[in-house]
C-alpha cells in the first residue's frame, strides 16, 4: 500500500516551476551533476540502470536513435517502432499493476500518437493481458464510451466478441437522445475524445465524419430559425448549436493538421461554413504557410493553435484540448525533422512531446543542441522541459520512462551547470531526486539512495528520505547524523518530518538517545501544530499521531489527531484513505483491537484496492485477538479490486495461502508487499518467529514508499517504554 505523503510524491513538479514542493528549502547554489559521457540521442543505455534490481535489469532497450531519424531504412524503421510497441505495452502493464487507469491512459496515447504521427502501423494490444483487460473493464464500468472505443481500436479485430462490443457502443452513442442536433453533438464528443486517446485513421474518419455531421445540424437549425429565441429553439438545440458553431470547425481544420494535410486545412478554412468560424489568427496562419512548409511555418502553426485554444474562452473542450496537443505534436515534429539541430524546433518538439508522456523521444532532441549552445535561455527552457518531462513521468510511476528522460537529459543539466546558467528557483538537483522516487516505488532501494547521493552537495529535502535508506540498510548512525546536520529552516512542518523520522530511526535502533529524540520530535510537531492552528489541514495531526504512538500511553491521543486529521481532510473534500490506513496501521502495530471498530466502518466505504489493503491489516488484528468484523469479512469476501497485484493480493489471503504471492511478484515493491502479507498470516495464527522473518524480509528491500515497509519496523521494534510526559498538553 503506497503512501501518500512522501518526497512530495508524484512529484516535485510544474512545467513552468519546477519548484513546487511546499517544503522545499532551496540551497545556496545548484549542486554539480555528474559528468556523464554518453550522447543524449544514445538513450537506450539508461533502460539498465546501475544498481538496479534483477527486473530492472531486463528492461529491453528502445531504438530511440531510430524512432527520430526518418531516414532510417524502413525494416529498421519498423523494427524500432515493434520494439516501442513492445516496450510501452510493458509500461501500461506496470502502470496498471498500480491501479492508475489514468497513468496507462496517457501512456496509450503517447503510444498512438507517435506512431500516427511518424506513419507507423496501428499498435495492437495484448488483449490476453490481465492489465489490458483491466483497463477497458475500468472505462467500461465508467461508462466511458469514448476510451472504451479507442481501447477497442487497438484490440484484436478479429476477434467477434470485440467487435459485438464495438457495435454495441457506437449503437449506443448514435441511439443516446432523439434531437438530431443533440445526437450529432454526443456523437462529436465521443469522437474526439476517442481520437484524443488512440490517434489513428480509423478514429480520424469517424472525428471528420461527426464533426462535419454536427457543423450541418447546426447550420440546418440557424437556417430554419434566422432568429433563435427561446420560443422557437430548445434549449438543449441552442446549447449545442453554440458548442457547434465554436469547436466543430476548429476541431476539423486541427484533425486535418494531425494528419499532416495542409493542403485540407488551408481548403477547410476557405469554406465560408467553415472559416467563418475559425478564429481569425488560425485562419491567417494556414493561409500565410508556403508549399512546401518551411520549418518555420510548422512550428508557427504550432503554436498558433495552441495559444489560440489555451486562450479562447470559446474553445473551453477537453476534446478539443487533445485534439490540439496530436497536431501540435505531429507539427512541431516536422519542424524538428526539417531543422533538427536548430535550438526552437528542436526545444518546441521536446516541450509538446514530453506533455503526451514522450519525454523519453522528446529529451534525446535536445542533447545535442545542448552540448553546442552558449544561449543562456535556451539552455534554462531546455532544462525545465527535461524537468517536466520526468516529472510527467514520475506522476504516472513510470519508472521506466523516469530513468531514460533522467539519461537523456544528462547533456542539458551538465550544460547549465557547467555554464553557470541562472536558473531562478528551477533546481537542478530534482532530476535526480525524481528519479530516486521513481526507483522507491519500485522498491529499488539500492538505486533510490544512489540516485539521491548523485548531486554534490547533497540537498536538504532529499536528507529525510536518505536518511531512512540508511537506516534500513542498518545503518542508524549515520542516517541520524545526517538528520542532524540538516539546516533548520524556516519550515515547521519540514523540522517535524525530520525529527519524527529521527525518533523512528533511533527507537527502532534503540539507541541511548531514543528517548530525548522521541520527546525532542513531540515537542516539534505540538509547536507545529500550535503555530499552524488556524491553517490546519490534518498533516501536523497525521505527524503528532506518529510520534505519539513511540510513547507508552500515548495511542489515545494519537487515535484522538488521526480523528481530527480525518474530519478536516473530509470536510476539505481531501483523501481521507491515507488518514484510514495510518488509523488502523496504528491499532495494528501497537495491538489495539478495539480502536478499529470506527476506522473499520469508514474503510468500507473506499476504493476496493485500499478496502483490500486496509482489511488485511484489520482481520489480522481482530484474528490475532480472538475477534471478527462481520460486515468487514463481507465486504472482503466479495471484493472487486482493479489492480491485477491487489486481485491476487485478494485472492491469496481468502485462500489462506499468501506465499503464492513470492511468485506473482514482479518488482521488489511487490516482494516487500509479499512478504509483509505472509508476516500478517503467520501473525494472526500467533507465529511470532515465522512473522517477524517475514517482516524482516519486507524491511530489506527498503521499500520506503509502502506503509507496509514502516509496519515492518514498527511490529519489529520494542515496545513503548518511554511514558508520555505528564507537563506535555495533547490536544
Amino acid at each position: 500500500m503506497r503512501l501518500r505523503g512522501g518526497l512530495c510524491p508524484a512529484f516535485l513538479f510544474a512545467l513552468l516551476s519546477v519548484s513546487a514542493c511546499t517544503r522545499s528549502v532551496r540551497p545556496a547554489a545548484s549542486p554539480a551533476m555528474p559528468a556523464i559521457g554518453a550522447r543524449a540521442a544514445e538513450a537506450p543505455a539508461a533502460s539498465v540502470p546501475s544498481g538496479g534490481t534483477a527486473s530492472t535489469s531486463m528492461w529491453s532497450e528502445l531504438p530511440v536513435a531510430t524512432l527520430l531519424d526518418r531516414s532510417a531504412p524502413k525494416n529498421e524503421r519498423d523494427l524500432a517502432f515493434a520494439a516501442f510497441h513492445r516496450d510501452t505495452f510493458e509500461r501500461i502493464a506496470a502502470v496498471m499493476r498500480r491501479a492508475d487507469s489514468k497513468g496507462a491512459d496517457t501512456v496509450v496515447r503517447g503510444l498512438c500518437t507517435y506512431s500516427f504521427i511518424e506513419g507507423a502501423s496501428m499498435p495492437v494490444a495484448p488483449s490476453a493481458s490481465p492489465e489490458w483487460q483491466a483497463l477497458r473493464a475500468t472505462h467500461r464500468a465508467d461508462g466511458d464510451e469514448a476510451s472504451t472505443l479507442a481501447l477497442l481500436d487497438m484490440s484484436d479485430p478479429a476477434s467477434e466478441a470485440l467487435n459485438h462490443e464495438r457495435d454495441a457502443v457506437l449503437a449506443w452513442v448514435e441511439g443516446a437522445a432523439a434531437r438530431p442536433l443533440v445526437r450529432a453533438g454526443r456523437r462529436s464528443r465521443v469522437a474526439l475524445e476517442r481520437a484524443g486517446l488512440c490517434p489513428s485513421a480509423q478514429s480520424f474518419a469517424a472525428l471528420d465524419d461527426a464533426l462535419h455531421n454536427e457543423l450541418r445540424s447546426a447550420l440546418d437549425l440557424r437556417d430554419k430559425n434566422a432568429v433563435m429565441t427561446p420560443e422557437n429553439t430548445n434549449t438543449d438545440d441552442a446549447r449545442e448549436a453554440l458548442r457547434a458553431f465554436t469547436v466543430a470547425p476548429v476541431g476539423l481544420v486541427a484533425s486535418k493538421l494531425a494528419q499532416g494535410d495542409l493542403q485540407g486545412a488551408k481548403a477547410l478554412v476557405a469554406e465560408p461554413s467553415v472559416g467563418a468560424f475559425v478564429h481569425p489568427a488560425i485562419v491567417e496562419v494556414i493561409a500565410r504557410t508556403s508549399t512546401p512548409a518551411t520549418a518555420t511555418d510548422f512550428a508557427a502553426l504550432a503554436l498558433t493553435l495552441r495559444i489560440v485554444v489555451e486562450r479562447d474562452t470559446r474553445h473551453r473542450d477537453e476534446g478539443i484540448e487533445r485534439l490540439v496537443e496530436i497536431a501540435s505534436a505531429r507539427l512541431a515534429r516536422e519542424a524538428q525533422v526539417l531543422q533538427p539541430t536548430a535550438p526552437e524546433t528542436t526545444l518546441l518538439a521536446a516541450r509538446v512531446l514530453g506533455g503526451l508522456a514522450l519525454g523519453a523521444l522528446g529529451v534525446p532532441m535536445l542533447g545535442p543542441v545542448a552540448v553546442q549552445s552558449r544561449e543562456h535561455e535556451w539552455l534554462r527552457e531546455a532544462l525545465v522541459v527535461s524537468l517536466g518531462a520526468e516529472g510527467e513521468a514520475a506522476g504516472r510511476a513510470d519508472r521506466r520512462d523516469v530513468e531514460r528522460i533522467v539519461h537523456a537529459a544528462r547533456p542539458v543539466l551538465e550544460a547549465v551547470v557547467r555554464q553557470s546558467v541562472p536558473v531562478d528557483g528551477v533546481e537542478v538537483w530534482r532530476a535526480s531526486a525524481m528519479a530516486a522516487e521513481a526507483a522507491l516505488r519500485d522498491g529499488d532501494g539500492t538505486r533510490a539512495e544512489a540516485l539521491f547521493r548523485e548531486p554534490n552537495p547533497t540537498p536538504p529535502e532529499v536528507a529525510v528520505p536518505l536518511a531512512r535508506l540508511e537506516a534500513a540498510a542498518d545503518h542508524p548512525s549515520e542516517a541520524l547524523a545526517r538528520l542532524d546536520a540538516m539546516p533548520q529552516g524556516d519550515d515547521r512542518s519540514a523540522a517535524g518530518e525530520k525529527a519524527v523520522a529521527a525518533c523512528e530511526i533511533a527507537s527502532f535502533a534503540n539507541t541511548h538517545d531514543a528517548g530525548a529524540r522521541c520527546l525532542s520530535a513531540l515537542d516539534t510537531v505540538l509547536g507545529a501544530r500550535a503555530l499552524w492552528a488556524s491553517k490546519d489541514d490534518g498533516k501536523n495531526d497525521r505527524l503528532l499521531a506518529r510520534i505519539l504512538v513511540r510513547f507508552d500511553g500515548g495511542f489515545d491521543g494519537a487515535m484522538r489527531a488521526l480523528e481530527r486529521a480525518y474530519n478536516v481532510t473530509r470536510r476539505a473534500g481531501g483523501d481521507v484513505s491515507f488518514v484510514i490506513g495510518q488509523a488502523i496501521g496504528a491499532a495494528l502495530v501497537t495491538e489495539k483491537p478495539d480502536a478499529l471498530g470506527p476506522w473499520i466502518d469508514r474503510a468500507l466505504d473506499l476504493d476496493a484496492d485500499d478496502l483490500v489493503y486496509f482489511g488485511a491489516w484489520a482481520e489480522t488484528l481482530l484474528a490475532r485477538h480472538g475477534q471478527h468484523h462481520d460486515a468487514l469479512t463481507a465486504a472482503l469476501r466479495h471484493v472487486h479490486a482493479k489492480s491485477p497485484w491487489v486481485k491476487d493480493l485478494a485472492a491469496a489471503r481468502l485462500a489462506h495461502d499468501t506465499s503464492r504471492l513470492v511468485a506473482l511478484a514482479k518488482h521488489d515493491a511487490e516482494r516487500a508487499e509479499a512478504a509483509f502479507y505472509i508476516g500478517l498470516e503467520h501473525l494472526a495464527k500467533h507465529e511470532d518467529t515465522e512473522a517477524k522473518d517475514a517482516f524482516r524480509r519486507c524491511r530489506s528491500f527498503r521499500a520506503l514508499d509502502l506503509m507496509e515497509h514502516s509496519f515492518s519496523e514498527a511490529l519489529l521494534s520494542a515496545p513503548a517504554r518511554a511514558k508520555l510526559p505528564a507537563d506535555r498538553t495533547i490536544p
